[in-house]
């Protein structure tokens, strides 16, 4: 403990001198550029220190273990894809599709990691397979009435799901980086990261992004390095996980975590924020259709392995779209982030409300825009709305409500005059109120809680699908911590 604060105090303390230094001897121009990179430089070394000091407590490690063995359980579905199987045979990864355990499963995943065409083959299938599957429709609940409902964004998506309805939920994600699912409960961003395969993805959405906020020409061979290291580093961490079931709850873990541990380990955490990922206001994020599936059995390799041999043949996975848009980061103790990034919206975004209207516009533009397009496809989208930046963020509530609830009534038009059907929701009381209150200020809903009529999506009854959907078990997910879509008390 007393070598991790020492370690905070130490870093600080060089930072703060470093950036005296760079400030007093080099040219403005110059002074920008090593301002970033000693933030960056700083970022890492603190929190390192700072996630070797942190208790995680039950709830953290319930949510832990479900975003590791889910994971393993996406992993090993996607491995029974004939299409995977094959791709990997070709590069010598031999494996039996009707024999797949945990077993088999680490030594696959140990023999991708020693293989650097195996990576190339794994990030290519990643971009084009698909677990899900059309099924018939279930008898469809009653809607609830009214616009802004209070409740679980992730039940209300499940039952979307099960009804035949593709949802389009926004996760209200940290700018910067991926949040903190692999080891802790977190928020909205995290939850969903548990039930979509999403670390697996995420190197998808690596891009040169020093180069994008610049204009410049992106540097293809630097994201696919970025890619890799990537994905050697959290495959190595699962095949631990699968391993020793000691290991999920030890230190080594977040060693590994941060990058600080063995010579395996690396800080791709840190190094990949701000120049490999980052969720770019300019365009409201970026968006990922996914496989959705319920994580809460899943607490050790041996629920994984007894859920793989209940069916040879893939599970049919629910389908849902995530859109990872922000909202501002107000906190003064994030400056380090703010420094980092070479984004000047991303630079800013602790100041006015213009910023908060951006980022707000272009996460729900981006939401109605995948709903058009799985529209498009002959799917049944709805969309629903979460208000982001009221928690941890620190956004003023009734400014933040306002704005986003006008943008809705604006945009609901559109969304009436396609058929799609949307809905807000919320957890957290207190913003809940704040929602309603704004709704009827602004002439969205009347004092019943109804839509106005010239806002009014269409019904999804009107909208009804025709799939049958995945029905998942109903025992709630652990709250994530300091969020505004905080789940239900009772816990697994």
């Amino acid at each position: 403990m007393l070598k991790n604060l020492w370690g905070i105090i130490k870093h600080a303390t060089m930072f703060t001198f470093q950036l005296a230094l760079a400030k007093a001897t080099l040219p403005p121009e110059d002074y920008v550029c090593a301002k970033k990179q000693l933030a960056r430089e700083a970022r890492k070394n603190i929190t390192q220190n700072i996630f070797q000091l942190r208790s995680f407590n039950k709830g953290n490690i319930e949510a832990r273990k479900q975003y590791w063995f889910g994971h393993a359980f996406f992993l090993i579905n996607i491995l029974k894809i004939p299409q995977v199987h094959d791709e990997l045979g070709k590069i010598g990864i031999i494996y039996n599709i009707n024999e797949l355990n945990i077993g088999t499963l680490i030594k696959v995943i140990k023999s991708i990691i020693d293989k650097d065409d195996a990576l190339d083959c794994l990030l290519n299938l990643l971009k084009t397979i698909n677990l899900t599957s059309p099924q018939q429709l279930q008898q469809p609940q009653q809607e609830q009435e009214g616009l802004i409902l209070r409740g679980d964004a992730f039940e209300f998506a499940k039952q979307q799901i099960d009804q035949g309805y593709v949802p389009v939920i926004n996760n209200a994600a940290n700018s910067n980086r991926d949040g903190v699912a692999k080891c802790a409960r977190g928020t909205l961003e995290e939850l969903f990261a548990r039930c979509t395969g999403a670390g697996l993805l995420m190197p998808l959405n690596f891009r040169d992004i020093e180069a994008i906020n610049l204009g410049l020409d992106e540097n293809q061979p630097q994201t696919i390095h970025y890619q890799k290291r990537y994905l050697i580093w959290f495959l190595t961490i699962l095949s631990k996980v699968l391993e020793s079931a000691a290991y999920i709850t030890s230190k080594d873990f977040i060693k590994d975590f941060c990058g600080c541990g063995s010579n395996s380990s690396d800080p791709i955490y840190f190094d990949m924020q701000n120049t490999a990922y980052e969720v770019r206001p300019e365009e409201g994020g970026f968006t990922e259709h996914c496989a959705f599936y319920d994580p809460r059995s899943f607490a050790s390799a041996e629920s994984v392995e007894a859920a793989t041999a209940q069916d040879q043949q893939p599970p049919k996975f629910g389908e849902i779209s995530i859109v990872s848009s922000a909202a501002p980061d107000r906190r003064r103790s994030q400056f380090l982030d703010r420094w980092a990034t070479s984004n000047t919206t991303l630079q800013n975004q602790d100041t006015g409300s213009d910023v908060l209207h951006l980022m707000l516009e272009n996460g729900i533009e981006r939401q109605i825009e995948e709903a058009q397009r799985l529209a498009k496809e002959g799917k049944r989208p709805y969309i629903i709305f979460v208000l982001p930046g009221c928690g941890t963020f620190g956004n003023n509530l009734q400014t933040t409500t306002e704005i986003f609830l006008k943008i809705i009534k604006e945009k609901a038009p559109k969304l009436q005059d396609q058929r799609i059907p949307f809905k807000v929701i919320e957890f957290n009381s207190t913003n809940h109120r704040a929602l309603v209150r704004a709704g009827i200020d602004i002439h969205l809903i009347n004092k019943n809680g109804q839509l106005i009529p010239s806002t009014a999506p269409a019904s999804p009854e009107a909208n009804a699908p025709t799939g049958n959907p995945h029905s998942t078990t109903t025992n709630p997910l652990p709250t994530p911590a300091g969020s505004s879509q905080q789940q239900p008390a009772q816990q697994p």
